[in-house]
């Protein structure tokens, strides 16, 4: 099995509040594995796990927060063959993977369906292959060896309208079109990690104080892809006691867009979408646990 390792500067919140300047999430991606089938095996199979291994580590990439470690801590993994403890058995495993790799999460992925059918047209004219791919991709945070996140995820070779687009997203051979399939899943193959490490930030600074000109610098900037425009949820996070019992409660008081990205790469200022710039500020200067969110 073969691993890649990188490294994620954010803060997601299934580890953390908001994000610490300077502190880097380490995230380890494993090949994929595929189910017994009757449409690929051998090389074929290899490479259509390859590949999908590359949609999940060009996901994590396109949120520009990782960099690519030293591969020499894969070998360590092997050797301890802890990986495998976690597999798609329980959602609720222990194993000291973060110590042995230095990692904090392990991304992992099967390939559970492939499957590939003929397609005529009215006359009973050959069209070409139609192709579908299902995926499980699972997210474990390594210093609990729980799972966080579980997604599955389709890809086929989608008819469009019209004639032509028959012609065009059929296949001449059962292996493009189940690599068709494959490429077809990669918009919602990067939905699903974004879902699953939503940005958090802070407020640093009330720029603007005046009503209808309230104005903030927040802790959220380009290097987390982040661009003028940019919309964010902001959420009150507070504890709520009930019968002895604390409960985590966030509520949405406002909305903000980022207004322009500060050159450092780090901040940027943001300016309210809603009337609730006021409220954010009594908020801001009470002391409340204020958290701004990434819109999915």
């Amino acid at each position: 099995m073969f691993v890649l390792f990188l490294t994620l500067n954010l803060s997601c919140s299934a580890f953390a509040d908001g994000p610490v300047i300077g502190v880097k999430k380490r995230v380890a991606v494993a090949d994929f594995t595929i189910r017994q089938n009757n449409v690929i095996n051998g090389p074929e199979s290899e490479e259509f796990a390859r590949t999908a291994t590359e949609k999940i580590i060009n996901a994590f990439a396109a949120l520009k927060r990782f960099t690519i470690l030293d591969r020499t801590v894969v070998g360590r993994l092997q050797q301890e063959k802890q990986v495998q403890m976690l597999g798609f058995k329980t959602a609720n495993v222990k194993a000291d993977l973060g110590a042995v790799a230095k990692a904090d999460i392990y991304c992992t992925g099967e390939v559970q369906n492939v499957s590939v059918s003929k397609q005529f047209d009215k006359q009973g004219q050959f069209l070409g292959y139609d192709g579908d791919v299902e995926l499980q991709i699972k997210i474990y945070d390594l210093s609990t060896g729980s799972l966080i996140f579980s997604s599955s995820v389709r890809g086929g070779t989608e008819i469009g309208g019209g004639l032509f687009s028959v012609f065009k997203l059929y296949q001449d051979t059962p292996s493009k079109a189940i690599f068709k399939s494959l490429n077809n899943a990669e918009k919602r193959i990067r939905e699903v990690v974004g879902e699953a490490f939503p940005m958090e930030g802070k407020i640093v600074e009330i720029l603007g104080r005046d009503e209808g000109k309230e104005s903030f610098l927040i802790s959220l900037g380009s290097d987390l892809g982040f661009k003028n425009g940019s919309s964010l949820i902001v959420m009150e996070v507070s504890q709520i006691v009930v019968d002895g019992v604390s409960y985590p409660r966030q509520k949405q008081i406002g909305g903000l867009e980022i207004s322009q990205i500060e050159p450092d790469g780090t901040f940027s200022e943001a300016k309210p979408t809603d009337n609730s710039g006021q409220i954010i500020i009594k908020k801001q200067e009470a002391g409340y646990k204020i958290v701004l969110r990434s819109r999915k």
